[in-house]
């Protein structure tokens, strides 16, 4: 599967692999199965390139050299098969990188840079999800709070999925409005202590509900308050957590209604019943104090205050145990801020009272895990520089002589700002050579003879395919015959034949 030579190029490059990591690899929070995979292409602009041979073309000695739009050499190479030298120390040589598994082994993988990557505003932003595994700084000792992704990161989201559950309704609350939506079933708990008070954050911030608003009185009620923009504390019949609040928008806003078992939503805070059982003392006697969240709470009433956004739900759980509460589809999250109110006859006749001891619990709301693959199309042949800036650059024949003798298809290599492998394929074919212009400037004169002169004496070889324009005679021989013969042309005598080779 893994290559450590370069393969030749052939007339076109061979189709590159998408490749991305299994989801097995992945590790999730308690060893969770994924729901979802993503395939994300994460990746600087890059390039794979490489040269083919026209007819009659032989490049296993040629040399190439690329630069970039100020003329600044970037790197260079020999021929189809030969070793890629970078010059530039913010490129990467990706040539042998044909695999995430050669990825992982890349000498250089260290200091490949990373990519930012920005998640998606629900799946991988708190409150409603999470990137998980995502770095939050590109080195040890800089962050900026974005996140940054290498090729071969394994990152995924955990978020809050609404469509796990049940919907039983949505809506939309205008901007500077609270809306209570309390449950109908109130009457039948007989519970007269349970009230609802909001507390502005900031002092002259107005709101429409005021004071004590008892739960049993407004049974089955779904009402709107004005209210101005802000903060607001949600007191549960006075008890209260420093620090959690619903919020009033100046912008309207989306919820949904979804039925969820309690015990589910709230893990850990009843039994199975549905009940809460405290124990104290009084005066040297013990007493037991049950709460029962769809029983009788004339003595021992539970307060549970729901609240996402700007929207706050009083419900009292069903025969099943199901309870329907809001949620903000901007959050995707719901809080519950609970307190309890009690009596107790002792068995002297006297009755105690008290009240107290509850707290916020954030709802427990269905989780998805989506993977997500960070894929990117790896070279099978020819060259590839990583991290290449977008703009034009050149490909040309490294050497003097060749380019006399050759030409390109192109010399043009346009990177732009894409995440896609950039191919480009360079065939090399042969100048059209005239039989006599020995120093190849499309010109038959004396210069030509001053060069064949000098290949005679041993002063300066003929390069590259000087040779083939020299042999005037066609015998295989470069000497003084050649040159009479150029002479004899210059001179109008005897014109040498018009062919090129």
């Amino acid at each position: 599967m893994i290559s450590k030579k370069i393969r030749a190029l052939t007339a076109v490059l061979a189709a590159a692999v998408m490749l991305a990591m299994p989801v097995s690899a992945f590790e999730h929070v308690d060893d969770l199965p994924a729901d979802s995979t993503s395939n994300i292409r994460k990746n600087k602009p890059y390039m794979n390139f490489g040269v083919k041979a026209g007819d009659g073309v032989d490049l296993s000695n040629m040399k190439f050299a690329i630069k970039d739009s100020s003329g600044k050499k970037v790197a260079e190479f020999t021929g189809p098969e030969g070793k890629l030298k970078v010059l530039d120390d913010t490129l990467y040589d990706f040539t042998n990188i044909h695999s995430a598994n050669d990825m992982k082994n890349y000498d250089k993988r260290s200091s490949v840079p990373y990519d930012e990557f920005v998640p998606d505003s629900v799946k991988g932003v708190a409150p409603s999800g999470a990137l998980m595994n995502g770095r939050s700084k590109k080195y040890p000792s800089y962050s900026d709070n974005k996140y940054y992704i290498r090729l071969d990161d394994q990152c995924y989201y955990y978020y809050t999925d609404l469509s796990k559950v049940t919907v039983t309704d949505t809506m939309t609350v205008p901007a500077n409005t609270i809306f209570v939506d309390i449950d109908s079933k109130f009457p039948d708990l007989n519970n007269r202590a349970s009230y609802l008070q909001l507390s502005p954050y900031e002092s002259g911030q107005k709101c429409d509900l005021k004071g004590y608003y008892y739960l049993s009185d407004h049974a089955g009620e779904k009402k709107s308050f004005k209210a101005d923009t802000g903060k607001y504390e949600v007191w549960a019949s006075g008890g209260h957590i420093n620090g959690e609040h619903c919020e009033v928008y100046n912008r309207s806003v989306k919820y949904t209604k979804i039925k969820m078992k309690f015990t589910d939503a709230f893990p850990g805070l009843t039994s199975n019943d549905l009940k809460i059982t405290k124990t104290g003392s009084y005066d040297g006697e013990n007493y037991t104090l049950v709460y029962d969240l769809r029983g009788d709470q004339s003595k021992c009433a539970f307060t549970g205050l729901y609240y996402s956004g700007s929207v706050i739900s009083a419900p009292i759980p069903d025969k099943n145990g199901y309870v329907e509460f809001w949620v903000s589809n901007e959050t995707l999250e719901t809080e519950m801020e609970y307190d309890f109110k009690w009596s107790y006859t002792l068995s002297s006749g006297r009755t105690i009272s008290g009240g107290g001891g509850g707290s916020v619990k954030d709802a427990k709301l269905p989780k998805s895990i989506e993977d997500l693959n960070f894929v990117f199309e790896y070279p099978q042949n020819g060259y590839c520089l990583y991290n290449v800036k977008p703009g034009n650059y050149t490909i040309y024949i490294d050497d003097k002589g060749d380019r006399r003798d050759y030409t390109l298809s192109t010399d043009k290599l346009k990177v732009t700002n894409t995440k896609d492998i950039q191919r480009f394929t360079v065939t090399v074919d042969k100048k059209p050579l005239k039989l006599g212009d020995v120093n190849r400037d499309g010109k038959i004169n004396v210069t030509d003879i001053v060069v064949i002169a000098a290949h005679i004496k041993g002063h300066k070889k003929l390069d590259g395919r000087a040779p083939l324009t020299a042999d005037i005679n066609g015998d295989n021989i470069i000497n003084v015959t050649d040159i009479v013969a150029i002479a004899a042309h210059i001179k109008g005598r005897k014109l040498i034949p018009d062919k090129y080779i």
